[in-house]
């Protein structure tokens, strides 16, 4: 109700009641009502924009938490991805020096070179031990398999058909270990294949 709205009101009620005084009563009843519907909007729109403010502060905490949980998803993922570089680069060399130590056992093979066998068996099975667990998953059986197979055929001693046997098993175990080590750690290509292509 609007001040105006409210003089005409008592006006009203003055004339109606013929001059008594319980016009004041219902002038008072109409300040009364005209109050209670101000305050009453006025409230209204003051819990309005409380609500909106809960609002506000309820959607800025959650972009907060957000926030949080994303740069702690970030920094997990820089952890996991430092992590798995380092192992790819002690996979790599563990790698080489598994190839190496393979080359030893292939050599081992001919002649004088015979007689140290149980010595670079012993070498291997040492630097396995100790780093094995960079290699792969078949490399790693392999590499074991091949270092095995050294102890084996150097237990066997002369010219027996069971001597050439076990020499043919190592010879075997050894190259497939040199196989499967460089299969397992090939590099990519210095250019993208596709470079070269022709366009079609």
């Amino acid at each position: 109700m609007t001040p105006d709205e409210i003089q005409a009101m008592a006006r009203g009620i003055a004339e109606a009641s013929g001059g008594s005084r319980q016009w004041i009563g219902y002038l008072l009843a109409a300040v009364l009502g005209g109050a209670v519907s101000y305050f009453g909007s006025y409230f209204a729109e003051k819990g309005k924009g409380r609500a909106t403010k809960e609002d506000v502060e309820l959607l800025t905490k959650k972009v907060e938490e957000v926030k949080v949980e994303y740069q702690k998803q970030v920094e997990d993922l820089k952890a996991r991805h430092q992590l798995r570089m380092i192992a790819a680069e002690r996979r790599l060399e563990a790698h080489q020096q598994a190839f190496q130590h393979l080359r030893k056992l292939q050599n081992s093979l001919g002649g004088a070179m015979f007689n140290n066998l149980p010595h670079l068996a012993y070498e291997c099975q040492a630097w396995f031990d100790a780093n094995g667990l960079f290699l792969s998953v078949d490399a790693r059986a392999a590499f074991s398999d091949a270092f095995i197979s050294a102890n084996l055929l150097h237990s066997e001693t002369g010219d027996s058909e069971d001597s050439t046997r076990s020499r043919g098993v190592y010879r075997k175990a050894v190259l497939e270990a040199v196989t499967i080590v460089l299969r397992d750690v090939e590099l990519p290509s210095w250019s993208d294949p596709s470079e070269g292509a022709s366009p079609a």
